[in-house]
């Protein structure tokens, strides 16, 4: 009995050690951050875009002061591009809709000089 409480013990003090690691922690919050993101991007305003970035650099920041694995660098690597990505879309959209915008800007105008033009 005294052996499975010691084996049990020890475990659950490796765990604790574990998230307690700083190095995975910033992972854990990179991860965290990029879920939320791509979850609720179309909803956030500038201000919450501008949020999401700022913690995207301190976490990015935290991450280069410490070793990682190459197996973590990848995880690390593939987290990023799909931040990357999610601020992508959010820039494209946001493109697109200014150029719809243009568009119907562009188009009256053309009318209202055609219509000036034929009076």
């Amino acid at each position: 009995m005294r052996t499975i409480i010691s084996a049990f013990s020890s475990i659950l003090l490796s765990l604790v050690l574990l998230s307690c690691n700083p190095a995975q922690m910033a992972v854990n919050n990179l991860r965290s951050l990029v879920e939320e993101t791509e979850k609720e991007y179309a909803e956030y305003t500038a201000e919450e875009w501008e949020e999401a970035i700022d913690e995207f650099s301190r976490i990015s920041e935290e991450m280069e002061k410490h070793h990682y694995t190459n197996e973590e660098l990848k995880e690390i690597g593939r987290l990023k591009g799909q931040m990357y990505a999610t601020i992508a879309k959010q820039s494209m959209g946001e493109v697109g809709n200014m150029l719809k915008n243009f568009g119907h800007q562009l188009q009256g105008g053309i009318e209202g000089f055609m219509e000036t033009i034929s009076e």
